[in-house]
């Protein structure tokens, strides 16, 4: 009798730990997959669209009067600092407002400044 009480309880203690076993594994996974989600979240193709979709709904498009440029890009500036964006995404977060002409300098800047690096 004595016998078979000793190996219901380490039966039991056995029992105990693979319980205890599997709940600090399914723990140890939650918390893997949470870094993982942060990791992927602070990716800078994420935080590109979390910006974009945040200034989706507050920009519009540049407008092709001269005399509106300085109001749209102290519009833009406030929205950055409002939402916080990041200094290395805020030009590629304007383009899609900026109006045909701007795109143009843009892309022209962005020749030149090429051939004075070098690239």
């Amino acid at each position: 009798m004595r016998l078979r009480e000793r190996e219901l309880d380490l039966k039991e203690e056995e029992l105990q730990m693979t319980r205890k076993l599997k709940e600090e594994d399914e723990l140890e996974l939650q918390k893997q997959q949470i870094k993982n989600k942060q990791e992927l979240e602070n990716t800078l193709t994420m935080k590109t669209k979390r910006f974009s979709d945040a200034l989706k709904g507050a920009l519009i498009k540049m407008s092709s009067d001269p005399v509106e440029v300085a109001s749209f890009f102290r519009q833009i500036d406030d929205l950055y600092r409002k939402f916080k964006v990041p200094e290395n995404l805020r030009a590629t977060l304007v383009k899609p407002y900026i109006n045909d002409k701007a795109n143009l300098l843009w892309r022209g800047w962005i020749r030149v400044w090429l051939m004075i690096t070098n690239h």
